[in-house]
């Protein structure tokens, strides 16, 4: 399992639509080519100014929704494990969030080897 997974997607938010019109139409395709090929390292290989400054400004929330996307990734993780480890250990038993982040690795690891690490406890 990826410990950060890409979004399968991502947004264009309508705030940057000003800043993308003043774009020539060829740093708008390099651009979105940029923007759909990001994985959080790489940018446009671009000395044009304005599309070095419009990628700075869409990177930030490209990075923001990537960020809220692994959490968002690592909460179902942890909701899933709840719901196996809730069937199976007594009440008291159950790991809170933090305990499971560390027992599992950083949320990489599944809900029976989890348990089998808790029951070695």
């Amino acid at each position: 399992m990826k410990e950060n997974p890409s979004p399968p997607g991502v947004m264009i938010y309508r705030g940057s639509r000003e800043l993308i019109a003043q774009l020539p139409p060829e740093s708008v395709k390099a651009l979105m080519l940029a923007i759909l090929d990001y994985d959080g390292t790489n940018g446009p290989d671009t000395e044009d100014p304005l599309l070095r400054l419009a990628w700075a400004a869409m990177r930030e929330r490209l990075d923001h929704d990537r960020e809220s996307y692994a959490q968002t990734c690592l909460t179902n993780r942890y909701n899933r494990f709840l719901g196996t480890a809730r069937r199976m250990l007594p009440a008291e038993s159950v790991p809170d969030y933090d305990s499971w982040f560390e027992l599992s690795e950083g949320g990489t690891l599944k809900a029976a080897a989890i348990l089998r690490k808790l029951r070695k406890l």
